[in-house]
């Protein structure tokens, strides 16, 4: 599956199966890749469709599959308020998705490249039409770490664990991109890592301390190596991690080592290619 995301007339191009996919920083490519983390969170959301009109299968299918896209994206767009403005396009070796974000208006289009050929009728005619339009659809699931992600773990860092109803994890999504960060990342148990010879340790009952330092006591490069362990540590193979500016906060060779520990596939804005090594 491709992904191809256009902003202000500049086109980024994704494959979400990529082990590593590198993008010069621009204010461009930050928009780019925020269209990019919703875009793949919406298609994720799209369950597989079954029970649909007989008449004609695959027409009922793509205009079923489109409206819940379209549905997706727009209740993202109508909750946070800060959607990118970007136009996107994705393509399969059956399907082209296509459509454009603007703030909190969505449109969605699909074209069929490829029309299965049906052979049964009835339920099985519709499972053969969404196993081979879905075929191909790539639904990983896509974690974000903004730039601003220092600022908001200092904010935020105690509705990162899983509590009970008197302690609810994570934060409104009217939070836009730091609500994405925070809530895609929401620890189940305890937190303990070392940083930088710290024994760093958080719960749902007990705020992220480092050797009895509370988080207003850390330096930015500290706070930003406790966030890329939380995300090693949630994240899975084929997964889709977004980084913005991993060098931001450190040194090359320390963001290098820390991507490493990653098993997500990753798409780096950066403004030091040679961060991820050779």
């Amino acid at each position: 599956m491709k992904v191809k995301i256009v902003v202000r007339g500049r086109e980024f191009e994704f494959d979400p199966t990529e082990r590593v996919k590198v993008i010069e920083y621009s204010p461009e490519a930050i928009v780019a890749v925020r269209g990019l983390f919703y875009v793949m969170k919406a298609i994720k959301g799209v369950p597989r469709i079954y029970d649909l009109p007989k008449e004609d299968p695959v027409e009922s299918w793509k205009k079923e599959f489109t409206e819940r896209l379209l549905r997706l994206l727009s209740g993202e767009a109508e909750t946070t308020k800060v959607y990118p403005q970007v136009d996107f396009e994705v393509l399969t070796e059956n399907l082209r998705l296509y459509g454009g974000i603007k703030g909190t208006g969505v449109s969605v289009k699909a074209e069929v490249l490829k029309p299965p050929q049906v052979t049964g009728q009835g339920a099985y005619a519709m499972l053969q039409v969404d196993s081979e339009l879905q075929k191909g659809i790539v639904k990983a699931s896509p974690f974000i770490l903004p730039a601003e992600r220092v600022g908001f773990f200092y904010a935020f860092n105690k509705f990162m664990f899983a509590g009970g109803e008197e302690r609810p994890s994570g934060i409104p999504k009217a939070l836009g991109i730091a609500a994405e960060f925070i809530n895609g990342l929401i620890v189940v148990g305890d937190l303990r890592v070392e940083v930088k010879g710290m024994q760093c340790k958080g719960s749902a009952v007990e705020e992220v301390r480092c050797n009895g330092l509370p988080v207003n006591s850390l330096t930015p490069d500290v706070i930003d190596t406790i966030i890329f362990k939380i995300a090693s540590g949630l994240t899975k193979e084929g997964d889709l991690l977004i980084v913005e500016l991993p060098e931001l906060y450190k040194s090359r060779d320390e963001a290098r080592d820390l991507l490493k520990e990653i098993k997500a596939n990753l798409v780096l804005v950066t403004g030091d290619p040679a961060v991820v090594g050779p």
